[in-house]
């Protein structure tokens, strides 16, 4: 999964969307602490890069429509 796509798949978690293994993910990722975030990264690195990144902005929403979602 690409970069965009996991930051798209965490926009549909985030607002109730998400498919069943991308939601379960997003919210394990949000429960690890950090060894265990890392241990999950070694399997989708681009979802916990997301996820990081989203933790990190200054306005969530903002985030989100910086990388173009959603999109029309």
């Amino acid at each position: 999964m690409t970069l965009n796509e996991a930051i798209r798949e965490l926009y549909f978690w985030q607002h109730g969307n998400g498919d069943n293994f991308h939601s379960l993910l997003y919210t394990l990722i949000g429960k690890a602490d950090p060894h265990n975030q890392r241990q999950l990264e070694m399997g989708f690195p681009n979802e916990v890069l997301a996820w990081q990144m989203w933790q990190n902005a200054k306005n969530p929403e903002a985030f989100f429509k910086y990388h173009g979602i959603p999109g029309d």
